[in-house]
């Protein structure tokens, strides 16, 4: 992931800080306001971050596991493919 060309460093700093709380199963599920605070952003950066993530298929949303005004979402980690990226 560190190397990954498609996201911007603020983007690689946000997903080392959700790695944090990811679980021993590869989900994470944390409020981005605990994000945004820990790294002194706005919550809708964060957004963006985690949004840019996806794209890159570095994070998968998990279906019906929030994302919604008051629900917290959740993701799965996938795994590099065989390109590499660190």
């Amino acid at each position: 992931m560190l190397l990954h060309p498609d996201i911007s460093d603020p983007c690689k700093v946000t997903l080392l800080t959700y790695a944090l709380f990811m679980t021993e199963s590869g989900y994470i599920s944390v409020p981005r306001a605990t994000i945004a605070e820990m790294l002194g952003k706005h919550p809708s950066r964060i957004s963006e971050h985690v949004g840019a993530g996806v794209a890159a298929k570095l994070l998968d949303r998990v279906p019906g596991r929030g994302g919604w005004p008051g629900v917290t979402a959740s993701y799965a980690v996938v795994l590099p493919s065989a390109k590499g990226y660190l």
